[in-house]
């Protein structure tokens, strides 16, 4: 956080996500004025109970990039193919071994893994192969 402090302009402001540590030189911070900020988990609509459970969504003047709009947009990237994930899928696993990728994911396995893909086949959903 500290040296977030030193390279920052005047007057920017500092956002702290995730887990740092809070042992802020207040000079730093003084002396630019900066504003300093700690993030929600999973952002705006966070422990608001109309926004979680009933789906009430903040006005897109007030906050633009809620969880579901972050959700929206990378997956609308996704679909016109403008980010390409295939790059850090280290392990495709049927749906049949589940299990399996969840124990790569939580580190029960001695094998490391970035990307897990669960995949699914066509015939469980009675699709032809040509209509995927």
């Amino acid at each position: 956080m500290n040296l977030a402090g030193v390279v920052a302009r005047e007057r920017a402001i500092v956002c702290a996500v995730g887990t740092v540590g809070m042992e802020i030189q207040r000079r730093v911070f003084f002396e630019k004025e900066l504003d300093f900020r700690i993030s929600r988990s999973y952002g705006p609509g966070r422990y608001d109970a109309a926004f979680e459970q009933k789906g009430h969504d903040y006005p897109i003047g007030y906050v633009r990039w809620t969880e579901t709009r972050n959700m929206e947009a990378f997956l609308d990237l996704l679909a016109g193919a403008k980010i390409d994930v295939r790059p850090i899928i280290t392990h495709r696993i049927p749906v049949e071994n589940a299990l399996s990728a969840y124990d790569l994911i939580n580190g029960k396995s001695a094998a490391s893994a970035l990307g897990v893909l669960i995949t699914y086949s066509a015939w469980m959903y009675g699709l032809q192969i040509g209509s995927i």
